[in-house]
């Protein structure tokens, strides 16, 4: 990003949100356990209640009108999308919700790591 900001990511778990992103990608790939795909996306619901708010506050922090504002809007506007949303349609539907609340997840926590500029 190339606007300046304060952020406060103390409370984030970046190993622990690894791991969680890690075996949702290899449930994704693997065969289907479906009482796994729904600790995980348990689990990658509890990383994204923690990043939003420290998104949010770096949307605020961010200048208006900046493709960088753009992005950071579009990431936390789809996380909360798919936090808000349960599958329907059986297995398969709950193992892609899950592999979309991770490859979200993912996309928030590298903003947050991202160095200052």
């Amino acid at each position: 990003m190339n606007s300046t900001y304060e952020r406060d990511d103390a409370g984030v778990d970046h190993d622990a949100l690894r791991s969680t992103v890690g075996r949702a990608r290899r449930l994704y790939s693997a065969e289907m356990q479906p009482a796994a795909v729904a600790e995980v996306t348990r689990e990658l619901h509890s990383h994204l209640r923690m990043l939003v708010p420290i998104c949010l506050a770096m949307v605020e922090q961010t200048p208006k009108h900046t493709l960088a504002r753009r992005r950071l809007e579009a990431a936390v506007d789809t996380a909360q999308h798919l936090m808000g949303t349960s599958p329907s349609g059986g297995p398969m539907a709950a193992l892609v919700h899950m592999q979309l609340l991770a490859d979200s997840a993912a996309a928030l926590a590298a903003r947050v790591q991202a160095p200052q500029t």
